[in-house]
């Protein structure tokens, strides 16, 4: 009974953990690798962009950065912002440096080949498609004629690597910065509209 008992306790505990997060490895604004492994032990908040993005991708880096200053500094010290493009064209690595410079130091802006994001994308559920830039809306898009649609997603990783939350649409920055220091200290997050 006591075995029963602890393997039934030990599927709700794995459950409530969450699946490994999908591995990654990219390079970053000073093209260094980096790597969900490496970043292993650092609770990561990761999201998907590209520089060219007129409104949703800034709102998000934003929202984030709030997010960050509301969990304060003991958490945000142990958490790991990563951004990864969804425009590998553009968004070279000396791009990413130029875009990074706006933010906090520390924060990782990921490109790589395509065939890496696309992996990525796919493996976090990111839906990403190139279009014609409408006439006239040259200005946001470095007269490269396309803008990209894509999933608007910010991904909690913990600091075991293992996937615990998915923020998407207009979500509130409180929320995130509450999980955010939930994570950064180990505790279980509450499940879904308990928070």
């Amino acid at each position: 009974m006591w075995a029963v008992a602890s393997l039934a306790l030990a599927a709700c505990s794995l459950r409530a953990d969450g699946p490994p997060a999908p591995a990654f490895e990219l390079t970053n604004q000073l093209g260094e690798t980096v790597s969900l492994e490496g970043l292993q032990g650092r609770v990561v908040v990761l999201t998907f962009l590209y520089t060219h993005c007129p409104d949703v991708c800034p709102l998000y880096l934003s929202k984030i950065g709030q997010a960050m200053f509301l969990a304060g500094e003991d958490a945000a010290r142990g958490v790991a912002v990563v951004a990864a493009t969804v425009d590998p064209e553009r968004d070279t690595v000396e791009q990413l440096r130029d875009y990074m410079a706006q933010f906090p130091p520390g924060w990782q802006f990921l490109t790589g080949t395509p065939g890496q994001l696309k992996t990525m994308w796919e493996d976090y559920g990111i839906f990403v498609s190139q279009g014609e830039a409408a006439p006239g809306e040259d200005s946001h898009h470095d007269h490269a004629g396309y803008e990209v649609t894509h999933t608007a997603k910010v991904v909690l990783i913990d600091r075991e690597g293992r996937l615990r939350s998915e923020l998407m649409g207009d979500w509130d920055v409180a929320e995130l910065a509450e999980k955010v220091r939930r994570l950064a200290v180990g505790e279980p997050l509450p499940r879904p509209g308990l928070l």
